[in-house]
């Protein structure tokens, strides 16, 4: 997993897989970070489908790439603008809305209803888990799940924005004291101590 943030360029990527990063503490997190530079217009880094796929992998929702197409991405982006925004309503103190409310349980909807069962085995058993028809989608309904999860009850006070001016990276605080402030210490918690630490070199001179 990344632990500092990959620069961006200046425009649109061709695939964002080189930028993803994974400081949000849970996936739900981590898929709304799929977007970068939130506060100057987004830099998309779903850009395909196969992002998509190989991003569900890389997330460890799913063992190898499940089949994605156009239609899934696009559903996959309205659900990662709904957890995005529920987010940001947790972290200013707001109810979520009603529309957001309802994508995420479009999604709770579409969780597997399979369940585990055990199968004679020569002389043993063995516990099979099916593998769910559209496994993308299963996945996403994962996420969904989580988020569900990560703005209910006592969790969702744990959600943040990095504290950095210049950074709109979310993240689940993890800390023992919940007191995180930055996405990573490598990243924007280094470079805002950095500055301070200039800016007070220059006022004792």
């Amino acid at each position: 997993m990344v632990t500092t943030a990959p620069a961006l360029p200046d425009g649109p990527v061709a695939s964002g897989a080189p930028y993803w990063i994974w400081f949000g503490g849970r996936p739900a997190v981590d898929f709304a970070n799929t977007v970068r530079r939130r506060r100057k217009g987004g830099v998309e880094l779903l850009v395909t489908p196969d992002d998509l796929a190989a991003w569900l992998v890389a997330a460890g929702l799913v063992a190898e790439a499940p089949a994605v197409d156009r239609c899934l991405l696009v559903e996959a982006i309205d659900l990662r603008a709904a957890i995005t925004e529920a987010i940001e309503s947790a972290v200013g103190g707001r109810a979520a809305s009603r529309t957001v409310v309802s994508t995420l349980n479009h999604w709770l909807d579409q969780l597997p209803s399979n369940v585990p069962r055990l199968e004679a085995a020569g002389e043993g058993l063995r516990l099979v888990e099916e593998t769910p028809p559209d496994a993308g989608r299963a996945a996403l309904a994962q996420v969904a799940l989580d988020a569900a999860r990560a703005l209910s009850g006592t969790e969702r006070s744990r959600l943040r924005v990095c504290a950095s001016k210049d950074c709109s990276v979310l993240f689940f605080d993890r800390s023992p004291a919940g007191a995180r402030r930055w996405c990573s210490m490598k990243a924007c918690g280094n470079r805002v101590k950095v500055a301070a630490h200039r800016e007070r070199h220059r006022g004792g001179s």
